[in-house]
């Protein structure tokens, strides 16, 4: 099975996610990169093994508290996490 549905490190599921990325945005932050970085200070996802980077920026795009790692948008947005760091290396 090829679920995605937690940060496996930080023991966080996505649809907790999606539940404090909703209360974040309604207090006006919106800013993805910012989202991310209170998440992880909030609720420690991204923070250990960072594998879960990719599911927690698509759960912020889509809502959606569950992932097949194999559908297309997760493979991109696997794929653009890991653009994403060796740019910054």
């Amino acid at each position: 099975m090829g679920r995605v549905d937690r940060c496996v490190c930080k023991r966080v599921m996505l649809s907790a996610v999606a539940a404090r990325a909703a209360s974040l945005r309604a207090s006006g932050l919106k800013d993805e990169d910012g989202l991310v970085a209170r998440l992880a200070e909030e609720l420690g996802c991204t923070t250990g093994c960072g594998m879960c980077e990719p599911y927690v920026r698509l759960t912020l795009r889509t809502g959606r508290g569950w992932f097949d790692w194999r559908e297309p948008a997760a493979r991109a947005a696997v794929s653009e996490v890991e653009a994403r760091r060796a740019s910054a290396k």
